[in-house]
């Protein structure tokens, strides 16, 4: 369970007086898309907006169903980006969460989910054909790294902020104390500098402290899904700069940057190519816009992905220019 700042202080207070499912193609719903063929794809998700009338004349309904059905693997493939984004975030709470389980219980380890590599390297495998790796840059200058620095010490080990750290209270004069034996490289992202007290002596005045440095820590992150779906082979690779803690925990959006992408029909001589990649991530849906060209197969086209804060978008297919 993931303690805020409020939650903590009013422990203090009182002491002292814890991605989806792929979407189905079919026949157009009524309510939502239009079509200007004859029979709506069955290769594609309900709710289109299509308008290849022009540069279909003569082909068989089977054979536009074939063309399109890569576009429905895009779609799904995509999805993908909403559960990485999700680790992100989740990643990020749970070096809070470290930090904070000092005022109540202590204790360290990585999320479910997660390795790290002992250099500052991060990696999850969610499925799928899908791998991530995250890094930490320190947010400000210490003694262990200067701002924009790779941490590479182990962020989710106590011992690296304080070695044997063990809660007390001052019924005295009503602060958490927490006792150490020495500490670690990492002590002032704890927010009392790099010697503090002994034992630290936490209240409601100052414990603001304990998260301040730890939120200002950046996080950069990069995915490469490799994806074989019912019709298509569909790869990419995409990065988030570096967002901090405390903007990624607070629900801001992260943007993910478009390195290489592909698609490949797997019967047809047909591939797409990504033209315009302009997505983000935020509160477990994706807001932005994918535009793609499809060429090969029986017919060319053009096409588009729109994301208004959806799991899912909006597609539009429409003749080539």
């Amino acid at each position: 369970m993931r303690f805020s700042n409020i939650m903590l202080g009013a422990v203090l207070g009182c002491v002292a007086c814890t991605g989806g499912a792929d979407k189905d193609s079919g026949s157009l719903d009524d309510s939502s898309g239009s079509s200007d063929l004859g029979q709506y794809p069955s290769t594609l998700s309900p709710g289109a907006t299509i308008s290849l009338s022009r540069c279909t004349e003569g082909v068989s309904e089977a054979d536009i169903d074939k063309a399109v059905a890569i576009v429905f693997d895009m779609e799904q493939s995509y999805h993908e980006m909403i559960g990485c984004g999700g680790m992100v975030v989740i990643l990020a709470s749970a070096v809070i969460d470290v930090i904070t389980s000092l005022v109540d219980d202590p204790k360290g380890g990585l999320p479910d989910g997660f390795t790290q590599d002992g250099a500052g390297t991060y990696t999850a495998s969610p499925g799928g054909g899908t791998s991530m790796e995250m890094r930490f840059v320190y947010g400000d200058d210490y003694e262990v790294g200067a701002a924009g620095e790779p941490v590479q010490y182990n962020l989710f080990k106590l011992s690296n902020y304080l070695v044997n750290p063990r809660v007390d209270f001052d019924y005295e004069s009503g602060k958490l104390l927490i006792r150490y034996d020495e500490v670690g490289p990492l002590v002032e992202l704890l927010g009392f500098g790099a010697n503090p007290d002994r034992p630290i002596r936490i209240n409601l005045d100052n414990l603001g402290r304990i998260t301040s440095e730890i939120e200002k820590l950046g996080v950069a992150s990069t995915v490469i899904v490799a994806d074989t779906q019912a019709n298509s082979d569909v790869s990419y690779h995409i990065a988030s700069g570096e967002e901090t803690v405390q903007r990624l925990v607070s629900g801001k959006p992260l943007s993910f940057e478009l390195v290489t992408t592909a698609a490949v029909h797997h019967s047809l001589p047909q591939d797409a190519d990504v033209v315009v990649w302009n997505v983000e991530y935020a509160d477990h849906a994706m807001n932005g816009e994918v535009e793609f060209v499809v060429v090969g197969g029986a017919f060319e086209y053009q096409g588009g992905f729109v994301y208004r804060e959806s799991t899912w978008p909006d597609i539009t297919l429409t003749c080539a220019d």
